[in-house]
């Protein structure tokens, strides 16, 4: 697929905020940008709704774009509608348990190899792929959809660093996914018992990161998420 020069726009301005670039508070000067990154005014304006749409900027007449303070409390809220709709993904995801679970088992690993080499990017990575492939069966575009979009506002929260900060919760994680690769695998497994089992462990991350009480900026960037 060809990339567009919004597309291109958008990448590079949600890149810089992730990275601390641009901080929060900072504003984001449109002809300024356009001129730096080779596009008119235009794509970039165009990029700037998009991350307005994802919390990352904030739009405000005659002001123009700011990048947004992004607060613990806005990613726990991020985090508790991601743990409602990936519980009834994975719920959604059971009749076809079958079809996935050796893929399971090689994400899991993955992550295993990580924690123990604490590389908290391929951890996040395999983090990501282990519950993508479980939603991949649950046969409803539209809830994964949605799903996917929260976990790009929460890589924009948050970074692999995170787990760094906690490699507890990196462990607690795997610990996790066994007990949902397990009832996953066995065929007597209460359904609603699995989505509340996949709903809790979302909010773990939650709790674990006391988000009540602590502010991130985005320049923590990518995927703690789970």
């Amino acid at each position: 697929m060809m990339r567009t020069k919004q597309d291109y726009a958008y990448q590079v301005i949600k890149g810089r905020i992730t990275a601390g670039d641009l901080l929060p508070g900072q504003r984001i000067v449109v002809n300024r940008l356009g001129h730096e990154i080779g596009t008119s005014a235009i794509p970039v304006r165009e990029a700037l709704l998009r991350l307005e749409a994802e919390g990352l900027v904030t739009l405000t007449p005659h002001i123009g774009a700011v990048v947004s303070l992004i607060t613990g409390e806005t990613i726990k809220r991020t985090l508790e509608s991601m743990a409602v709709l990936e519980g009834y993904a994975t719920r959604l995801a059971l009749p076809r348990a079958s079809e996935i679970l050796d893929a399971l088992k090689h994400d899991d690993a993955i992550m295993a190899a990580a924690l123990e080499a604490e590389d908290w990017e391929a951890f996040s990575a395999g983090n990501r792929k282990f519950h993508f492939t479980i939603y991949g069966v649950c046969d409803n575009d539209i809830l994964t959809n949605s799903i996917q979009s929260l976990w790009g506002q929460l890589d924009s929260y948050l970074s692999a660093a995170a787990f760094y900060l906690m490699p507890d919760r990196a462990q607690g994680s795997i610990n996790e996914h066994h007990a949902i690769m397990d009832m996953l695998a066995n065929s007597e497994t209460d359904p609603l018992q699995l989505e509340l089992a996949a709903r809790e462990h979302k909010l773990n991350t939650a709790r674990r990161l006391q988000l009540q009480d602590r502010r991130f900026a985005p320049s923590l960037a990518a995927a703690a998420s789970g």
